[in-house]
């Protein structure tokens, strides 16, 4: 009977440790819905940002627009600066339905698939890229590793789903579930882009990079710099500010 109480207390022992274990190790998708959760606000938010744009060959540039975002698909740029790109609108509702309005036109088009793809305004920044407010609808999430201060997360393409790239790695803080890195994989796995945040700021549970740095991996010299410079993370914006038809309004 000793060593038959001996064995129980061993199984114990063993559960127990199991469970810390395991309660001390969040699941990739875990870990996703926090990124989610801090990235995405249902009542709104509104940002001032500035775009350096790095072109091989080519004088930098920099671009000066507004944005509001809403929920986890709602995005709309407003261009301010420099004047070639000024009343210029881009409008996301997903990131398969994306729309452009060209005041000297007075039009909006929808945007085709191939324009999608393309750098936004020339930078490394692609329209894709700009309709990712949350990732956990389109991609499933497997930890692949940590240390102290970071998880590697491998994003997978849901079937089925909108999702921009079939593939993409993210390097998430743990102490303010803000990602400082994203890696894009092409349907051949092979990584197209690499992306570097910095410089968050949180309130309460709701954060922002406010420096993020694309640099493609296909054509060498192609550095885009984003800067936030103002965020108002509970904005209380109007869904109809994301139509096609506020688009063509002056104001």
């Amino acid at each position: 009977m000793p060593g038959l109480r001996f064995m129980l207390f061993g199984l114990v022992f063993i559960l127990t440790i199991t469970g810390f274990a395991r309660a001390g190790k969040p699941s990739g998708e875990d870990i996703l819905k926090k990124v989610d959760d801090a990235s995405s606000s249902p009542t709104g938010g509104r940002q001032t940002a500035q775009l350096e744009i790095k072109e091989p060959g080519k004088e930098a540039r920099t671009i000066k627009f507004k944005s509001a975002t809403k929920g986890t698909r709602l995005i709309r740029i407003d261009f301010q600066s420099p004047g070639n790109v000024k009343g210029m609108r881009f409008l996301a509702l997903s990131p398969s339905q994306m729309y452009a309005y060209v005041p000297a036109q007075r039009k909006v088009r929808r945007l085709g698939s191939h324009v999608m793809a393309m750098g936004l305004m020339g930078s490394a920044f692609s329209h894709k890229e700009m309709s990712l407010i949350t990732y956990g609808s389109l991609y499933t999430a497997k930890l692949d590793s940590q240390d102290a201060k970071t998880w590697t997360l491998h994003l997978t393409a849901r079937p089925d789903s909108e999702a921009p790239y079939p593939r993409l790695e993210l390097v998430v803080q743990k102490d303010n579930a803000v990602v400082a890195k994203i890696r894009y994989f092409n349907e051949k796995g092979i990584q197209i882009k690499v992306e570097h945040r910095k410089d968050a700021q949180c309130y309460g549970s709701k954060c922002i990079a406010k420096h993020l740095t694309m640099e493609s991996s296909v054509t060498p010299g192609q550095i885009s710099v984003l800067r936030i410079l103002e965020w108002e993370h509970d904005a209380k914006i109007k869904d109809s500010f994301f139509t096609v038809q506020a688009m063509r309004r002056t104001r």
